[in-house]
């Protein structure tokens, strides 16, 4: 793709989502990393793309979200079937998905240096299963009238953003099929949405990336489905859920005005525009 981000025409953030290829779309990780560096462009990591660099405690978390979602997806799965939601079986649910992950994906861990990492992921994983499997219960007959959908990407063409999601949940009334077509979308109040984020480990306090993360992607969520108001969103830890309460949707359109801005920069070094558009070629060859 040749595109000439110094072409004057181009005004705002509206003007190049038009133009641009959804491979060259910056993620909303990319976008709030900016909230904290100027100079972001010399980061490879600012464009969300992923790096060789295996270290223990991404492998871990990274296998923590993947256990997380199979295994609530599987329970709910089950329950939907007839079948009713138990304690002990649904935390082996979880022990049986930490060993099948491990199983898959023991390569990784070997990279990342990582002995034992059934130990390490259920350190998180028993604490969390306890709290969610409990919480399954009570919502079990709500989260029969929902639709789940995991690693949820979003993109819009008012908003020069792509987000992802760990879990969406949408309640549909009267739900009868796990088809979902357009028309049972259309019209959906923002209490009918719920937004989960999954966090390894115990509570921490959302930090200023997290937040503008969750601006974000709230917004494009909001935009999507045409919401009057935030939906529902979710950091889930291990031993606690924490909600995202006042949205600042001003610094979003704030930030993403500076990212093209940083294109556009006659300022910015030429190092600088050739590391940018290497990235951006190599991101369209994935």
């Amino acid at each position: 793709m040749i595109f000439d981000f110094n072409n004057p025409d181009l005004l705002s953030s509206n003007d190049v989502i038009r133009q641009l290829e959804p491979t060259a779309i910056p993620r909303v990780s990319a976008i709030a990393k900016m909230a904290l560096c100027e100079r972001a462009a010399y980061n490879i990591s600012f464009f969300g793309m992923e790096s060789n660099d295996y270290s223990a405690s991404g492998e871990i978390g990274n296998s923590v979200h993947r256990i997380t979602i199979k295994s609530v997806l599987e329970i709910i799965s089950l329950s939907k079937t007839g079948k009713p939601i138990h304690k002990e079986s649904g935390i082996g649910i979880f022990e049986d998905n930490a060993r099948a992950d491990i199983d898959t994906n023991w390569k990784r861990f070997l990279l990342a240096k990582v002995d034992k990492p059934f130990d390490l992921l259920m350190d998180d994983l028993y604490t969390r299963a306890d709290r969610l499997v409990d919480k399954l219960i009570v919502d079990e007959e709500e989260n029969k009238q929902s639709v789940f959908r995991p690693k949820f990407t979003i993109r819009n063409i008012h908003l020069s953003l792509e987000g992802r999601l760990d879990l969406i949940r949408i309640k549909i009334p009267n739900l009868s099929s796990s088809y979902i077509g357009f028309e049972n979308l259309q019209n959906l109040d923002s209490t009918e949405i719920q937004v989960t984020q999954i966090k390894t480990g115990r509570y921490k306090r959302p930090s200023a990336v997290w937040n503008l993360q969750a601006d974000a992607e709230t917004l494009l969520l909001m935009k999507t489905f045409n919401l009057q108001s935030p939906p529902e969103y979710i950091w889930q830890f291990s031993d606690k859920d924490s909600c995202r309460k006042k949205f600042n949707f001003a610094k979003v359109h704030q930030y993403i005005d500076r990212y093209i801005q940083l294109w556009r920069s006659e300022a910015a070094s030429k190092d600088t525009k050739k590391n940018m558009e290497i990235v951006l070629w190599h991101s369209q060859m994935l």
